[in-house]
């Protein structure tokens, strides 16, 4: 009774707390509206399930309780600007949330569980953009960092907790047979609830009367207001609107005035200092002067999702759009494409990217989004490494997954294959849109094969006393040493104690002709403080399958359970602390 209790006040909450010009289509990190204007908002909500605090509340109550952090536990809402970390190892999230997607004053989420305290096993559980409801004890941790501590979990993503549902989407109207701008005003009109959507989307007819968005605002918004009407003389404002299958306004493809448009999108009756103003929220062009419109880019699916022969975008498109909402593949595939709009550039902080991508590189047809993806070999990206930028052409290798309606790649599941022909990143700074490159830092090592097995000692890995990159042993198989998301890049030592030293969050990812089902890893001696046999939660990923670290004594840990010529070794440690995986000695098993 109580997850049923849960599940059906947190859909009201998702329904009521989110006003619309509160409420934008993307993710932006930037606390000032369309026009430019830093937005305030009012402390709102009492901190109940009923009536959560909105995050201009929560940050007051943090401020009013300091370090000693409320007594009991408080509900809170807000929308997701950045996270930090999602664990499936650890079971929980780091995250920052904020009145507005746009970003604004942000709450820190710390180490929050899933729906009724559960630990957390879907890593894709969470996106920027994402409404939630929290419920935990809220503290000014060292007086200058608002959050929720330890032990919080979240109630709803987006309206829904576990045992809910979504409620079913209804429209008014249709793409043939829409409402007029006239229907809309009456219907608004009618609404005895101010600034709050209508549950249903309506279809709606009308000509552009007015742009109201500028070229430098629908650049940095992605985003137009404009006004509709039938024959000039009634007005609907169309509320920050988007292109045609939610794709992003650019001053290329913006509506112009007397473009005839359908689109579709949810009613609301906005009340501001006694001025009402009747508007479409959440809406997208459906139809532009009597076509589909766009840029033509829709494609033919083609490719069949291999190396040597990826799906196009239309074609990955098509396949996940098989997967139902909340799904992710259980395969990955290869797919290439051309950048045609960029969310996020790679980071040194974060590690991955976020971008679009589409058939002919052009926005307003069919795109596909590239949702945190890693760069060359599943590796986290590092300063001095290859950078994306428009027109570039990828081929991208990984899960994909219907989030909740949107086709993406599944977060930290998918790379860069293929980045202009290369397959490799750069050192020296980097280059933009396919540069000259600079040569690679890859070493050519030695090992020993013997049957199904090849043993290699830290020696024969082939790197000089430094840091420890990549190199490529006798039988092919290739090894790649990076930071990942630790503080400390990967380093070889030699002499007596040669090893390599994978530190916290390092990544050692091993590429193979042949499927790999066991990796053996003997380290160096302890001290008399510290073992090296790696962290507790380190784990091994190759394909589908994840295995953790199996600790046989203080200097010999492997991983057994493989079965993909890829695998990905991460010294997991939620601390980034010590935990040091010394490996002077490795044996990898192929299958027979």
């Amino acid at each position: 009774m109580k997850k049923l209790f849960l599940s059906m006040m947190a859909i009201a909450i998702a329904a009521c707390t989110f006003t619309s010009c509160e409420d934008v289509p993307e993710p932006y990190n930037n606390p000032y509206n369309n026009m430019g204007t830093k937005v305030t908002v009012e402390p709102k909500g009492d901190g109940t399930l009923v009536s959560p605090f909105n995050v201009a509340a929560a940050l007051a109550k943090c401020e009013e309780v300091g370090e000693d952090g409320t007594a009991t536990e408080v509900y809170a809402t807000g929308y997701v600007t950045e996270l930090t970390e999602v664990s499936a190892s650890y079971g929980n999230a780091t995250f920052k949330i904020a009145d507005s997607k746009e970003g604004g004053d942000a709450l820190t989420v710390y180490r929050a569980k899933g729906f009724n305290g559960e630990n957390i096993t879907d890593e894709n559980i969470l996106h920027t953009g994402d409404s939630v409801v929290v419920c935990g004890k809220l503290v000014n941790f060292k007086g200058n960092t608002p959050e929720f501590t330890q032990g919080c979990y979240i109630v709803s993503i987006n309206g829904k907790s576990e045992g809910g549902d979504t409620p079913d989407t209804k429209t008014v109207g249709t793409k043939e047979s829409p409402k007029t701008v006239a229907e809309a005003l009456a219907a608004i009109n009618a609404l005895e609830t101010e600034n709050k959507d209508t549950e249903e989307s309506w279809y709606i007819k009308g000509k552009v009367k007015q742009v109201i968005t500028t070229d430098d605002n629908i650049t940095k918004y992605k985003n137009i207001d404009y006004i509709i009407s039938d024959d000039g003389t009634n007005e609907l404002k169309v509320f920050r609107g988007k292109y045609i299958d939610n794709a992003d306004f650019t001053v290329d493809n913006k509506v112009k005035v007397n473009d005839e448009v359908i689109i579709l999108g949810k009613l609301q009756k906005y009340v501001k200092d006694n001025v009402t103003t009747p508007e479409v929220t959440n809406s997208a062009v459906v139809v532009l002067n009597g076509t589909g419109g766009g840029s033509g880019n829709t494609g033919t699916p083609q490719g069949s999702g291999t190396q040597a022969d990826p799906f196009n975008v239309a074609a990955i498109v098509q396949e996940a759009g098989k997967l139902e909402a909340g799904q992710t593949s259980t395969d990955d595939y290869y797919f290439k494409g051309k950048i045609c709009s960029i969310k996020y550039t790679f980071s040194a902080q974060y590690g991955t990217a976020t971008f679009n991508i589409s058939d002919d590189g052009k926005t307003g047809g069919t795109e596909f989004t590239c949702y945190s993806v890693y760069t060359f070999g599943n590796q986290a990206w590092v300063d001095g490494n290859t950078q994306v930028a428009v027109n570039d052409e990828v081929i991208i290798c990984g899960k994909i997954t219907n989030y909740n309606g949107t086709l993406e790649t599944a977060s930290k599941k998918a790379y860069i294959y293929s980045l202009n022909g290369k397959t490799e990143n750069t050192t020296g700074g980097g280059t933009q849109g396919g540069g000259t490159d600079t040569e690679t830092t890859d070493v050519t090592g030695t090992g020993t094969v013997s049957g199904n097995t090849l043993t290699i000692n830290a020696t024969e890995f082939g790197f000089a006393k430094g840091n420890a990159t990549s190199t490529t042993l006798v039988d092919g198989t290739k090894i790649f040493f990076d930071k990942g998301t630790g503080s400390t890049v990967p380093a070889y030592y030699d002499g007596d104690y040669a090893s390599v030293r994978v530190y916290a969050n390092n990544t050692v990812t091993i590429k193979a002709s042949k499927k790999i089902t066991k990796i053996e890893i003997t380290t160096t001696d302890p001290s008399s403080s510290d073992k090296y046999n790696g962290s507790d939660g380190a784990y091994a990923e190759g394909g589908s399958t994840k295995v953790n670290i199996s600790k046989e004594s203080d200097t010999k840990v492997s991983f057994s359970g493989l079965n993909s010529a890829e695998v990905k070794i991460t010294n997991y440690n939620e601390a980034n602390s010590k935990n040091q995986l010394r490996i002077k000695q490795m044996v990898i098993t192929y299958a027979e």
